[in-house]
C-alpha cells in the first residue's frame, strides 16, 4: 500500500507517492501538481475511493496570496495526481475563496470546504456614506472536486480564513455512510467608528450534514418557481436548478471622476451595486448590496464618473445565463434616504460605454469599467431600485430541511444553525423570485423535540415538533418591516407531534398527521383526534408521502411496504399491496408514486389489470350477537363494467371457514347496467353470517391454484340485501359441547 503526500515547496505544489511499509519513495515523487503566486497558505488533498482508468486520483486544493480586500487578485486552485503518477491540468478552483478544511471522499468524489472572508468596501470619496470595512458575508462553502457548489455553512457568521498556515480541521464520517462532521469557526469583523474595525472572538462551531438525504428533496411552489430544500435553498424554473438569491452579493467596487467632459454636474453622487438574474419563468432574482459610497464631481463643466474594479460573483450556479451586475446612482447631493436609479443598461447587447450593460463573469478578477454619463434629468426616468423607501434588503436564505408556501410567502424550518426558529420570505411581488430578510423569523417554543413539519390550518401557521404542536396566528412583517410578527405561539398539544414532514397533509376536515402514537387529525377547531386505530398494526412504518386525492375523498399514505388509504368521507381505512414506492405526488390531478424504475401513475382506464374486486363483509348479526334467525336468501346489487364471473363464499356462526364456495356465471353484457346476484345460503338457520364476493375471469375455475382475475373493471358493488326471519330468544342450534348447566 502507498500514501500520496501533497506538499508546498516555495510557490510550487508537489506530490510524493510513498509506500506505507518503510515509507519508501516510489517512482512517483516530486510530481509538479501546480503553483501559487506566493507562499502557499493552505493545502488539502484526498483520494477518490473509486478508480479512474485503473488508477486512483488524489485531488489537491490550495491557495496563496489570500487577502480580505477586493482589489487583490487571487484564487484557489486544484489538480489531481493518480497512483500511476499521471497528472491532470492545474485550474482555478474558486476565485477569492480560501481552502478551509481538509478534503474528504464520499461515494467516489472528493469534497472540500472553502471560506469567503471579503471585506465590504467602496474605494472613492466618502462623506455621506462613511468608509467602513466589515466582513458582512463570512461563509463557508462545500465544493466537489469538479468545482460544483454543494452547500453553504454558517452564512454570515463563518470564521474567515484559517488562523494559521498549513493547519486545517478534518472532516469525519460520523453517521452511517452519509453523515459527516467537522469543526468550523465563527468570527465577524465589526466596524468601530470611521475607518476602524474590531473583531469578535473566534469560536468553534460543530457542523454536521448528510449526503443523499430525503430531507434535501422537499419542495414548495410559489408563483411560477419551485423551491427545494437542502444545503442551499434552490429554485427550479423548468430549465435549471440554481440558488435562491445571491450567496455573496456585491461587496467591492471603486469609482472616481476622471476629468473628462460628461453630463454630471458639480456635486456629490452616491453609488451602489446589485446583481440581477431572470429565470426561465420570467421571475426576477435581485440581490441587495454590501457596500456603497459617494463620489464628488468637481469642476465648472459637467464631467463623467468611472465605476470600475467591481468584483464578480464567484460562488454561484448561475453560469449558463449570467446575472447582470447593476450600478445604481442617486441624484446630485443626496441625503441618507435618497432613492437610487439604474445607471447600467438593461440590454445585454449594449457592451460599449457610456452606461454599458455589465454581465457577471466568474473567470475575471474584476469587471469592465462603466462610464456613467447620465444627467440627472435622464437618470430620474430610469428604473428605481427595489430597496428605495425603506424596503427590506433581499438576502439569500439559509440552508433548511423543511419548506412550505402560502399564497405570498415561503416558510423554512429545520434551519441550519437556527433549529428553533422558522424563517419566512418577504411578501412576494408579481414577477419576482421569493426573497428573504434575516429579520423575518419567529421563535418556536423548544419543548417537544426537533421541528418536524410546517402546515397551514384556518389561516394559521402550525408548527409540528416530534411530540408537540404549536399554532402561530398572524400575517408577519410586511416588506417595510412594519406590522406584527407571526405569533405568539399557542400550545395545541404537548402529547403528540409529527414524525416527519411527509406525514402531514391538509384535508377538508383538517390536518392529518402521523405521530409516534399513530395517525391523528388536527381539526379546523384545533382539536386533536386519534383516527388510526384500524391501522395501528402499521404504526412502526415511516410514511414516505401523504397525498390527498380529493375526487375520491381519499388520503393515500405511502410507506416502504404498502399504501394505506383513508376514506375521510366514509371514515374507513384500506390497505394496498405496494412494496416498491419511494415517494408520491399528485400530477395533473392523478396520484402517482415513484419507484426505482420510474413513476407509476393512477390509471384512467381499467385495462390489463392484475387484480379484481374482492369484498368481504363483517359478521352480519340480524338479531344482535346471538339471536336466532332464518336467512332465506341474499341479493347483491351492483353495476356491470366488463366480462367476469363472481365467486361467492359464505361463512356461518363466527366460524372463519367458508361453508359455501361456488362460482356464479354472469350473463350480463350491458356496460353500466344493473348486476344482481341471488344467493341461497346452504344453512338458513344461523346467528351470524359473513359473505365474500370476488370478481374472477370468465375462464376461472375453483380448481385453479390461483383463479384468474378479470382484465377489466368487472363491476361496481352497491350493496347486499338479506331476507330474514327472526326467531324468539337465543339461537338454539348449539352443539352439546357449547352448552353448560341445565
Amino acid at each position: 500500500m502507498s500514501v500520496q503526500v501533497v506538499r508546498g515547496s516555495g510557490t510550487n505544489i508537489q506530490g510524493d507517492l510513498i509506500t506505507i511499509s518503510g515509507f519508501v519513495d516510489t517512482a512517483h515523487v516530486a510530481k509538479a501538481i501546480g503553483t501559487g503566486t506566493s507562499t502557499i497558505y493552505q493545502i488539502a488533498a484526498a483520494h477518490r475511493s473509486v478508480a479512474d482508468s485503473g488508477e486512483f486520483r488524489c485531488y489537491a486544493f490550495w491557495h496563496s496570496n489570500e487577502n480580505e480586500g477586493g482589489s487583490v487578485d487571487w484564487t484557489s486552485k486544484y489538480n489531481y495526481v493518480d497512483t500511476g503518477g499521471n497528472l491532470g491540468l492545474q485550474a482555478d478552483f474558486v476565485r477569492k475563496l480560501g481552502i478551509a478544511s481538509r478534503a474528504f471522499d464520499h461515494n467516489g468524489r472528493v469534497y472540500v470546504h472553502g471560506a469567503f472572508a471579503g471585506e465590504s468596501e467602496f474605494l472613492g470619496l466618502t462623506t455621506l456614506f462613511q468608509k467602513l470595512r466589515s466582513q458582512l458575508q463570512n461563509t463557508y462553502f462545500l465544493y466537489r472536486d469538479d468545482a460544483f457548489l454543494v452547500a453553504k455553512v454558517a452564512a454570515g457568521r463563518a470564521g474567515g480564513f484559517a488562523p494559521s498556515l498549513g493547519r486545517l480541521p478534518g472532516v469525519a464520517l460520523t453517521s452511517g455512510t452519509t453523515g459527516y462532521s467537522w469543526c468550523a469557526t465563527e468570527r465577524r469583523i465589526i466596524p468601530l467608528g470611521t475607518n476602524h474595525t474590531g473583531y469578535d472572538d473566534r469560536g468553534p462551531r460543530d457542523v454536521t450534514y448528510t449526503f443523499d438525504s430525503n430531507e434535501a428533496r422537499r419542495c414548495a411552489r410559489l408563483g411560477q418557481t419551485l423551491y427545494i430544500t437542502g444545503g442551499e435553498i434552490l429554485q427550479y424554473d423548468g430549465v435549471r436548478l440554481v440558488e435562491v438569491g445571491v450567496h455573496v452579493y456585491p461587496w467591492f467596487f471603486a469609482g472616481f471622476e476622471d476629468g473628462v467632459s460628461g453630463s454630471l454636474e458639480a456635486g456629490t453622487y452616491a453609488y451602489k451595486a446589485t446583481l440581477r438574474w431572470d429565470n426561465a419563468r420570467g421571475e426576477r432574482d435581485r440581490s441587495t448590496t454590501a457596500t456603497h459610497g459617494d463620489i464628488a464631481v468637481i469642476g465648472a463643466v459637467p464631467n463623467r464618473v468611472l465605476i470600475q474594479g467591481a468584483v464578480p460573483l464567484y460562488v454561484t450556479h448561475k453560469t449558463a445565463n449570467a446575472p447582470a451586475f447593476e450600478i445604481w446612482r442617486t441624484l446630485k447631493d443626496p441625503n441618507i434616504d435618497s432613492p437610487f436609479y439604474l445607471v447600467t443598461a438593461k440590454d445585454p447587447a449594449v457592451v460599449t460605454n457610456p452606461n454599458r450593460y455589465l454581465a457577471n463573469d466568474p473567470t475575471l478578477d474584476d469587471l469592465a469599467t462603466v462610464n456613467d454619463e447620465l444627467a440627472d434629468a435622464t437618470l430620474i426616468s430610469k428604473e428605481a431600485n427595489d430597496e428605495n423607501g425603506a424596503i427590506l434588503e433581499n438576502v439569500s436564505p439559509p440552508p433548511a430541511s423543511i419548506i412550505i408556501a402560502n399564497d405570498s410567502r415561503l416558510f423554512l424550518a429545520g434551519v441550519a444553525g437556527d433549529p428553533n426558529r422558522v424563517w419566512y420570505s418577504q411578501q412576494r411581488r408579481d414577477g419576482q423570485v421569493a426573497s428573504f430578510h434575516d429579520g423575518n423569523v419567529m421563535d418556536i417554543p423548544r419543548e417537544g423535540g426537533d421541528i418536524t413539519s410546517l402546515a397551514f390550518l384556518s389561516e394559521t401557521l402550525v408548527v409540528f415538533r416530534e411530540t408537540a404542536i404549536y399554532a402561530l396566528p398572524g400575517d408577519g412583517y410586511d416588506n417595510f418591516g412594519s406590522g406584527q410578527n407571526f405569533g405568539p405561539a399557542r400550545i395545541v398539544s404537548l402529547d403528540v407531534g409529527a414524525v416527519n414532514h411527509e406525514s402531514v397533509a391538509f384535508t377538508p376536515g383538517g390536518l392529518v398527521f402521523k405521530s409516534s402514537k399513530g395517525w391523528y387529525l388536527l381539526t379546523k377547531g384545533f382539536a386533536v383526534e386519534h383516527i388510526g386505530g384500524p391501522v395501528s398494526n402499521y404504526d412502526s412504518e415511516t410514511p414516505l408521502s401523504v397525498q390527498v386525492v380529493e375526487k375520491q375523498h381519499q388520503i393515500r399514505i405511502l410507506t416502504s411496504s404498502k399504501m394505506l388509504v383513508f376514506d375521510y368521507l366514509a371514515n374507513q381505512w384500506a390497505e394496498w399491496t405496494i412494496a416498491d414506492g419511494l415517494h408520491a405526488a399528485m400530477w395533473s390531478g392523478a396520484h402517482a408514486y415513484l419507484t426505482s424504475a420510474g413513476p407509476k401513475t393512477q390509471s384512467t382506464a381499467y385495462t390489463a389489470l392484475t387484480y379484481g374486486l374482492d369484498v368481504e363483509t363483517a359478521w352480519i348479526k340480524p338479531a344482535d350477537l346471538q339471536g336466532g334467525v332464518r336467512i332465506r336468501k341474499m341479493m347483491a346489487l351492483g353495476e356491470f363494467r366488463s366480462a367476469h364471473n363472481v365467486r361467492v363464499r359464505v361463512a356461518y356462526d363466527y366460524l372463519e371457514e367458508y361453508v359455501d364456495d361456488f362460482i356464479w356465471t354472469n350473463t350480463q353484457e350491458t356496460v353500466g347496467g344493473p348486476e344482481q346476484v341471488q344467493i341461497g345460503p346452504s344453512r338458513q338457520r344461523c346467528q351470524a353470517i359473513k359473505v365474500r364476493l370476488t370478481a374472477l375471469a370468465v375462464t376461472a375455475l375453483l380448481t385453479d391454484e390461483v383463479p384468474a382475475r378479470p382484465t377489466g373493471e368487472a363491476l361496481k358493488l352497491t350493496g347486499l340485501a338479506l331476507e330474514v326471519g327472526q326467531q324468539r330468544g337465543f339461537y338454539r342450534r348449539l352443539s352439546a359441547a357449547q352448552k353448560a348447566g341445565s
